[in-house]
């Protein structure tokens, strides 16, 4: 089976498709999974270019959108809140976006709506 890295390289035999399996099938138990980036050398000091790339990605290669959870320090988004809302509202396609917080966690919460983006 041919399976390619991030960067459309082939990957070694040791390495899991990330590909294939992590963002193209459903998993009905909770998973985490790093995937690099590839961006640009300016944005990896900049939180909010590397925070666009990353909705980008998750845009164009992962399948679903019920969740998505954002792992940002509360003083970089209170320092750029304006943008960080902008980012949330207009390239956050998903149900529920947890920031700092694990999204799941609106199943206990009967007020919040839950679905997919409409």
């Amino acid at each position: 089976v041919g399976t390619t890295t991030n960067n459309g390289a082939a990957a070694a035999s040791t390495e899991v498709p990330w590909r294939e399996v992590l963002l193209r099938k459903e998993a009905f138990c909770p998973v985490l999974a790093e995937v690099p980036l590839d961006v640009p050398p300016s944005s990896r000091d900049d939180p909010l270019s590397f925070l666009r790339a990353a909705a980008d990605f998750a845009q164009r290669n992962v399948l679903g959108s019920l969740t998505a959870a954002i792992l940002i320090d509360d003083k970089t988004v209170r320092e750029n809140e304006d943008e960080f809302d902008r980012i949330l509202a207009h390239h956050m396609p998903y149900g529920i976006v947890g920031v700092n917080i694990w999204p799941v966690f609106a199943h206990s919460m009967p007020q919040m709506l839950w679905g997919a983006y409409p």
